[in-house]
Parts: structure tokens; C-alpha cells; sequence
């Protein structure tokens, strides 16, 4: 029994030594630190943030309380209102798009205008013609000048008054800006004829000719290629 006293004696010292040598290790943490200082509470918001939450509270509370009782009904209310909404814009749509397409054609209408008949424009044509043989040049660019204001006063007869000068004539509504334009350089050649006394010569006849043939005669037969024509 004596020798496991002293067997266990010097177990425990060699326990204890070693303890303290650990115990004396610097490196190692024996001891936890201390707790960290509690946070300091928030600062209650000022007085006049909570008075008007509280407003606010009363106000919009009983606003909202009457907007989920009524709310099965004013779900379909404003479902009702969406799609009205949406007629009212494909409405919307539908007449804009009607208005630009009468523009379109009225403006295609308006540029058109007046031209006179393809069979009346050849025979007049062909007198003009027979008279420019002759040498008779002025009376030949006066003739395609009355008759066009002829056709003009039948096309509109409202618009031509015995007072109107070819010039007012010119800047009809019912013309074209080509047809205003041959109209114009026509009516120019007979005014210096009359009024300026200058003698017409073949060239003018010729400018007046090849004019009117080209709104009269060559447009009319282009334009009956584009829709089809032959």
C-alpha cells in the first residue's frame, strides 16, 4: 500500500507541475473577456413626427377600412373602367388612322386635279397644230389657252367668271402644281403677244406644245400604265 502512495504522490505532482507550466504559457488564453457594453437604446422620434403619424393614422385608417369593405365591388368597377379605357383607345386608333387615310386620298385627289380629256386634248392638239403650219403661231398657243380655260370652267363652273384673268385662273385649287404650271408658261406667251406686242415665234410655240403634250398627253398615258393600262 506504501508504494502505491507513493507511486500516486509523484503522479500527481508531476500533474500539478506540468499544469503550471502551461499555466505559465502567455500564448494561451486562460480567461474569457469581458462581455461587450450593451448598446445604447434609440432616441425616441420627436414629438412632432409622432403627432403626425398619429394624423396620419386617423386620417387614412378609416380610408382604408372603407376601401376593403367595398373592395368586391370596386374590383369590378375598375375592371370595368380598364377595359372602357381600352375601347376608347382602339377607337381612338381606328379614327386617326381613317382621318390620315381620307388625307392620303384627298391629297393624292388634289394633286391629280384638273386634266382635260385624253381624245379633247389630241384634237385640240391637232388644230393647234394645222395653224402653227401655217405660221400662224399666236393664234396656235391661244388656242390650247381658251380651250383650257374652256374645259377648266366645265370641270368647275363656279370658279370662272367672265373678270378672271388667266392669271387669277392659274392659281385655281382645281389645278395641279403641273397643270398650274403649263397653264402659267401658256398664259405668259399669249399676254406678251396681246398686251407686250412681241411677235410668238415657232420656239415659243414649240415650249408651249411640248407642255401641254407633256401634262395632256404623255401623263395621261403614264398614269394609265400604273393602274394597269396599256
Amino acid at each position: 500500500m506504501s508504494e502505491n502512495g507513493e507511486m500516486s504522490g509523484v503522479s500527481n505532482q508531476k500533474a500539478i507541475t506540468a499544469w503550471e507550466k502551461v499555466r505559465a504559457d502567455d500564448s494561451i488564453q486562460f480567461e474569457l473577456p469581458p462581455p461587450p457594453e450593451p448598446p445604447e437604446p434609440p432616441k425616441p422620434p420627436p414629438q412632432w413626427q409622432v403627432e403626425l403619424q398619429e394624423w396620419l393614422s386617423s386620417v387614412f385608417s378609416p380610408i382604408s377600412e372603407f376601401l376593403l369593405r367595398i373592395w368586391p365591388v370596386l374590383s369590378y368597377v375598375l375592371l370595368g373602367l380598364l377595359i372602357l379605357g381600352i375601347v376608347v383607345l382602339i377607337a381612338y386608333i381606328a379614327r386617326e388612322a381613317v382621318a390620315g387615310r381620307r388625307k392620303v386620298d384627298g391629297a393624292a385627289e388634289e394633286e391629280i386635279g384638273w386634266k382635260p380629256e385624253l381624245g379633247a386634248a389630241r384634237a385640240l392638239l391637232q388644230e393647234a397644230d394645222m395653224l402653227a403650219s401655217d405660221g400662224r403661231f399666236a393664234e396656235a398657243i391661244r388656242l390650247i389657252l381658251w380651250r383650257s380655260i374652256e374645259d377648266i370652267q366645265k370641270a368647275e363652273p363656279r370658279a370662272v367668271v367672265p373678270s378672271n384673268t388667266a392669271r387669277e385662273i392659274g392659281r385655281f385649287t382645281i389645278l395641279s402644281d403641273h397643270a398650274r404650271q403649263v397653264f402659267t408658261m401658256i398664259a405668259g406667251h399669249v399676254e406678251r403677244g396681246i398686251f407686250a406686242g412681241q411677235p410668238l415665234t415657232e420656239g415659243a410655240w414649240q415650249e408651249a406644245r411640248s407642255a401641254y403634250d407633256g401634262f395632256a398627253i404623255r401623263d395621261d398615258k403614264q398614269s394609265r400604265r400604273g393602274w394597269g393600262g396599256r
